[in-house]
């Protein structure tokens, strides 16, 4: 991030309320009163900020854009990362895991062993969907003792403690609200494109939600903010970062 950022003038906790198209140019007010103007603006909050209504737009966007942000699902997925004392997992013969509950209601979770990858006693539980209230509206304590205590049923014994605990809550962020882009019934990839069209010429959007090879991946994202430097220069590539000179 910081050699993306490298040169640039980053302006943090400035949350914009508004987007404005005004005077052949756009205008973005933030909640502190303060405002931006210029020629054009690149939008690149997360689906469920834009659909939240958090950010107003003048004029409103287009009503069949406010339908597709609506029919789209925005996922949960959160993760448990706990860092023990040792690979104990290892000892036991395995390593990646996939955690089917007893109840078959109840969705799977994934453990992802981070000493494989070089770093450190490390395990990433992944959770999805429904699963996602056992951790995001409990304590990094609970939360820890829930994975805990799937892992010890796969062990047939206690499970040790971990010596740290960190728990995303992206559900509950108002700056993000959710996870993931992914097409529902009655919506389609074409709805994904469509939030990637700017509007007037002038109001730009990225994100994984605005284009439909790479929906839902940061990989998608990042391609998608290529895409608008490109459209806003007029250019065929970009380069990224500092090439033998000032950013480009």
């Amino acid at each position: 991030m910081d050699a993306l950022a490298s040169g640039l003038d980053v302006r943090l906790d400035r949350p914009v309320t508004r987007v404005e198209l005004a005077g052949g140019g756009v205008r973005v007010s933030s909640d502190d009163g303060q405002a931006e103007s210029g020629s054009h603006v690149v939008v690149a909050v997360p689906l469920g900020v834009l659909r939240s209504g958090l950010i107003e737009f003048a004029p409103p966007l287009p009503p069949e854009r406010s339908r597709v942000m609506t029919r789209l699902g925005f996922g949960r997925y959160e993760k448990v990362v706990l860092r023990f004392a040792r690979p104990f997992w290892r000892e036991a013969g395995w390593s990646h895991l996939v955690l089917f509950p007893p109840d078959p209601a109840e969705p799977a979770t994934w453990i992802f062993d981070l000493e494989a990858f070089g770093l450190g006693p490390v395990l990433a539980c992944h959770v999805f969907h429904s699963a996602t209230g056992q951790v995001s509206a409990a304590s990094p304590d609970a939360a820890s003792r829930w994975v805990t205590d799937r892992l010890a049923a796969v062990l047939g014994g206690p499970c040790p403690e971990p010596v740290s605990v960190a728990v995303t809550g992206w559900a509950d962020d108002p700056y993000a609200r959710g996870a993931y882009t992914h097409v529902t019934p009655g919506s389609a990839n074409a709805d994904l494109d469509l939030l990637g069209t700017p509007l007037a010429g002038r109001v730009l959007f990225a994100g994984e939600h605005t284009q439909s090879a790479r929906v839902g991946y940061a990989d998608g994202a990042m391609a998608s903010g290529i895409r608008e430097a490109k459209r806003l220069l007029g250019v065929p590539t970009v380069a990224l970062g500092r090439v033998d000179g000032p950013p480009r």
